[in-house]
């Protein structure tokens, strides 16, 4: 797990070559990323750089130095991630004649690269951000693995084109400006999070998961698709059993592959289905405790659960260790994790999760597993039924009444209330009229109609057309063009495979694990597992009305019935408690002094009424969550677009 950055120049006429100082300053920033080794390469024209941080996991020898080249130095590559499947790839092009020089997986990507050319991320089992430059085709080549477990940002302008890991590193460029994206940010305010390729900062890009680009001397840019989720039903009719039976195979062998590790391995445990289980299979391939970590909170008993983690650790005798973290705790660090995930992203367990980070690391660990992209892959959130049921009653409803009657009524309750409320009612009369999902997420934020209200109408006009529900739509389409008839329950996992999976939860994990040198592997989210799931009809993988019935049928007997049976507790904090009562007057505070809210993007008054009801008894997170949504902007906002 590591850092990569590079520049391209495509126009000669632009500017001078790379300096040395610049790719170094670009990898700096990273050092977090990797602590153990650092490199440079420049070719000789000084159009190219490729920079890169290393941290060792596998062959800690100096043979796995990056930027690592091929035998005749024509083939140059930096790459951040885990290769599972290496072993088995270094065989078939050491028999096709490839000659290695390390036991790296690194070296194992330079192969396939020379045997495949850009078709190689298709053999290519697990996480990953790479970069080759081709020096013979002048061409240089990025890419992001199919479910987004990595990060990879990209600033392509005035005959540049720059990437990097992080965010920070790109702003190492005297000529990459901070501004913010203003579009992304009408997004932003409904999803806490920006759809691929926006970030919240001008002209910075995300590489979307299962994407990669080409960009030639000339300044010749594809980008291309290469993996999505959405895959053929299997032409083979499996039973429940018979899936239960292929699932199981495959998590075993996605577990088993991501034990492979030359530095000590343990586990984030939090007491649910996931880690339970990952827990399970992991020991089977030790013959020593397991190292476990799990966090909470102090005196919010309600929010943790160290109860079912104790059954989970005596069931499977490991060496565990906890951190319990204070409210004060809490809010101390919330300004510093904004520097770590330099966007706000609406995820306030991020913090707890930082100092699990640290209490792993500090005890030794360098490589953890973790559980996401169980409960999106299996359906494990109640929202996910409760969305299903929504848009079977808003299908009734528009077939009984014309669509100018929703509209009649969405302004007439929107007039009246603007922003006394959430406007939820309003907002989904409004979409009944016109047609769209009622589900568009499962971390929605702001509607469009509280959304349109706390923004002040010059910075409406200039955003356009932009609408939000339109970026889910968008997501609901692919499905339904690949596989028509397919039930709203499999387009809703797609967005989230599409969306919030890679550009909120995967983000989030990688950004905090690697602020402490900590490598995070994600066995629910091999692509062998997801296309398998994804795949399988609707009636065998999901249930009416059960979360991760697929998996439950599965764990069984593997891991505590207590822990299959116990209602489903997402980790979360106090929100409601913490920003409506205690401290309101801070996040007041932060918010009007900040230079986001006094930029008239914002119409301060609005704001003003949504803290009137946040002093209402019996508000809770539909408005706690928009206020928090704001601090953070703020916060953030003041600590990289106006410094």
């Amino acid at each position: 797990m590591c850092g990569i950055a590079g520049l391209l120049i495509t126009d000669k006429a632009h500017r001078d070559a790379i300096s040395s100082d610049e790719i170094e300053r670009m990898s700096s920033t990273m050092a977090h990323r990797g602590p153990d080794d650092a490199g440079t390469y420049i070719d000789s024209s000084g159009r190219l750089a490729l920079g890169f941080r290393r941290l060792s996991i596998i062959d800690l020898s100096g043979a796995g130095h990056q930027p690592m080249t091929n035998e005749d130095g024509t083939v140059w590559i930096v790459f951040n991630g885990e290769i599972y499947n290496h072993a088995e790839l270094r065989s078939r092009l050491a028999g096709l004649g490839h000659v290695y020089r390390s036991k790296t997986d690194t070296e194992t990507i330079i192969h396939l690269y020379e045997q495949y050319g850009v078709d190689c991320v298709r053999h290519l089992n697990g996480m990953f951000g790479f970069a080759i430059w081709d020096e013979r085709k002048r061409r240089l080549f990025i890419a992001r693995d199919r479910i987004g477990i990595k990060p990879l940002y990209y600033y392509h302008n005035n005959g540049i084109f720059a990437f990097a890991s992080e965010i920070s590193s790109l702003l190492e460029l005297s000529f990459v400006r901070t501004e913010l994206n203003a579009p992304a940010l009408y997004h932003f305010l409904t999803f806490g999070a920006t759809p691929a390729p926006m970030t919240l900062f001008a002209n910075i890009n995300k590489l979307a998961n299962g994407h990669f680009i080409e960009i030639d001397l000339e300044g010749g840019l594809r980008e291309g698709t290469y993996w999505t989720p959405i895959v053929e039903r299997h032409e083979k009719h499996y039973s429940l059993e018979e899936a239960g039976r292929t699932v199981s195979a495959l998590l075993h062998e996605s577990v088993e592959a991501r034990m492979m590790s030359d530095v000590p391995l343990g586990m984030f445990l939090s007491g649910g289905i996931d880690s339970t289980t990952n827990l399970a299979l992991m020991t089977n391939f030790v013959d020593r405790p397991i190292n476990t970590f799990s966090v909470g909170f102090q005196n919010e008993s309600e929010f943790n659960e160290f109860d079912f983690v104790d059954l989970a650790v005596k069931r499977f005798e490991t060496q565990h260790h906890e951190v319990r973290i204070t409210e004060q705790d809490f809010w101390n660090f919330l300004p510093r994790s904004y520097e770590i995930l330099e966007e706000p992203v609406f995820q306030p367990v991020s913090i707890p999760q930082y100092f699990l980070s640290k209490l792993m690391r500090d005890h030794g660990v360098i490589v953890t597993h973790v559980g996401e992209g169980s409960d999106e892959l299996f359906a494990g959130y109640d929202w996910y039924f409760s969305g299903v049921k929504s848009e079977e009653k808003a299908q009734r409803l528009r077939s009984l009444c014309p669509a100018f009657i929703f509209r009649l009524l969405s302004k007439a309750i929107g007039n009246v209330h603007k922003i006394n409320g959430s406007g939820k009612l309003s907002y989904n009369l409004s979409r009944l009229a016109s047609g769209e999902p009622i589900f568009l997420g499962s971390d929605v934020v702001c509607g469009e109609i509280l959304k349109r209200s706390l923004l002040s109408s010059d910075y409406l006009k200039s955003c356009g057309d932009i609408y939000s529900p339109d970026v889910i739509e968008g997501y609901y389409q692919e499905v339904e063009e690949a596989n028509p008839g397919a039930t709203h329950l499999e387009k809703m996992v797609h967005a989230e495979f599409r969306f919030r999976l890679p550009e909120k939860l995967l983000l989030r994990v990688d950004r905090i694990t690697m602020a402490c040198s900590l490598e995070a592997r994600v066995p629910f989210l091999d692509h062998k597992i997801v296309e398998f799931v994804m795949g399988l009809p609707h009636e065998v993988k999901f249930h009416p009305s059960i979360g991760k019935f697929l998996l439950k049928k599965i764990v069984r007997g593997l891991i505590p019935d207590q822990i299959i049976d116990r209602p489903k507790q997402g980790f979360s904090v106090p929100l409601p408690d913490w920003v409506l009562r205690k401290r309101r007057a801070e996040v007041s505070s932060v918010i009007h002094n900040s230079k986001l809210f006094r930029s008239g993007i914002f119409d301060i008054t609005e704001i003003d009424r949504l803290f009137d009801r946040a002093a209402e008894p019996g508000s809770g997170w539909e408005v706690a969550s928009p206020l928090f949504l704001l601090f953070s902007l703020a916060l953030w906002y003041d600590l990289w677009i106006a410094r």
